[in-house]
């Protein structure tokens, strides 16, 4: 899809880990695959920001996704890290939505984050009540479609003249 945008976790949010794995580095290469682990996981979690909806990784689940739409979130929060991580600028994400709340942990520069959010559900919300407005009404009335076959159904049985039929038929248009 091309109007999407995939954000990954902050490496700054395993700060620790990510040390502990550089100080095993030299002892047998156990760093590199503890390296090679934690990116792996934090591709796993990374969430896709799309024009109308946020998908994220189920962590209950294998492979499943959770949607959030965009016009069903209430509120944002922004919560900041633990150290090391307020050190870096990482904070978490709280979504209030109506089923309850959904939190993303590890977001660098989560305040922009949450200000581009709320910018896109403006967005969203002033697009759907233009479209509200921009409704093409209808010439006919409701119904007059089947009044009008009725109409012309009689006019080929004989039951009415030409000109009844074309004075009635003025009534439809």
């Amino acid at each position: 899809m091309k109007n999407q945008t995939h954000i990954l976790l902050s490496r700054w949010r395993h700060f620790w880990n990510y040390l502990f794995a550089f100080i095993l580095t030299p002892i047998a290469g156990i760093g590199l695959l503890l390296f090679w682990r934690l990116e792996k996981r934090r591709k796993a979690h990374a969430f896709v920001a799309e024009k109308d909806r946020i998908r994220l990784p189920d962590p209950d689940s294998l492979g499943a996704e959770r949607v959030i739409d965009l016009l069903v979130i209430q509120k944002i929060e922004v919560n900041p890290s633990t150290v090391p991580g307020k050190w870096f600028g990482v904070g978490s994400l709280t979504f209030h939505v109506g089923s309850g709340e959904i939190k993303l942990d590890g977001i660098r520069h989560a305040n922009r984050l949450k200000e581009t959010i709320e910018q896109a559900i403006q967005h969203l919300k002033a697009s759907q009540k233009s479209s509200k407005t921009k409704q093409v009404k209808s010439e006919t009335i409701p119904g007059s479609t089947d009044q009008l076959n009725e109409l012309t159904f009689l006019w080929q049985q004989g039951l009415i003249t030409d000109d009844q039929f074309e004075k009635e038929k003025k009534n439809f248009k």
